[in-house]
Parts: structure tokens; C-alpha cells; sequence
């Protein structure tokens, strides 16, 4: 009897991580719409760059990592434009180079690959190797 519940006990362990490991992945319930995280750092770049433009907070949610108001990311998205706007910088021209990796924490220089325009430090997070977001409050500089 002893045996009987101790594999039964070993088969629950197994199903219950199973279970968590498929919800995990199906679903991320830390990131603002609840999806997975887009494949690349560019592709999260271009999202937010094109949110910030559009003022669209649902475009902007698929690639942050929290739950911030629609309020809170349009004004987010709203001081993000101002300084893309400032640097010459649009989802169209945005050039990404890795400046910088710890742990999760991943942070790119965003330029409009002019040589005469500016460039913008942008922090995204690594999610779990299987994509990235963006942290919040958005962290650019």
C-alpha cells in the first residue's frame, strides 16, 4: 500500500509540473495581453516604435512584459514619441545593436542609422529564451 501511494504521489508531481510547464508556455500571464513574447529584439523595437507613432496601447501591450493601464501606456507611448520624434527615429529607419546583456535584462541602442541622427537606449527582457518584451514603465533614454 505504501508503494502504491508513493508512485501515485510521483505520477500526481508529474502531471501537476506537466500541466504547468503547458500553461506556461501557452500563456503568460506576467505580460500586459496575456501572449508570448515576440521572437527578436527588433521585432519588439518595431512594435513599440509603431505603437508610440499610431498612440495604439493594444499594439504597444503585445510587447510589455507587466500590466500597466491603457492610460499609463498611452502616456508612455506618448513621451516615447516625443523622443523618437527628437532623435529622427521611426519603425521604418530603426537600426537595433545589442549594447549591453545581464541576466534577462537586454539593452539595445535604437539609432535611425543616420550617422548625423541620434540614438536611443531602449531596455527589453529576455522571456525565458523564448522571446522579448518590454519592461514597465517603458526604460529609454
Amino acid at each position: 500500500m505504501k508503494g502504491m501511494l508513493k508512485i501515485s504521489a510521483i505520477s500526481l508531481v508529474a502531471v501537476l509540473v506537466a500541466t504547468s510547464v503547458v500553461s506556461c508556455t501557452a500563456k503568460n500571464s506576467n505580460a500586459c495581453d496575456g501572449g508570448k513574447p515576440v521572437a527578436t529584439k527588433e521585432e519588439a523595437v518595431s512594435t513599440i516604435l509603431r505603437a508610440a507613432y499610431a498612440g495604439d496601447a493594444d499594439e504597444a501591450c503585445s510587447v510589455i512584459n507587466s500590466h500597466p493601464s491603457t492610460a499609463d501606456i498611452a502616456d508612455g507611448l506618448k513621451q516615447l514619441k516625443s523622443k523618437l520624434q527628437e532623435s529622427g527615429i521611426t519603425a521604418d529607419n530603426a537600426v537595433v545593436e545589442d549594447t549591453f546583456q545581464g541576466g534577462s535584462l537586454v539593452q539595445v541602442r535604437v539609432s535611425s542609422g543616420s550617422k548625423m541622427g541620434q540614438n536611443l537606449s531602449m531596455d527589453l527582457f529576455s522571456i525565458r529564451g523564448e522571446g522579448y518584451r518590454f519592461g514597465w514603465p517603458l526604460s529609454f533614454e
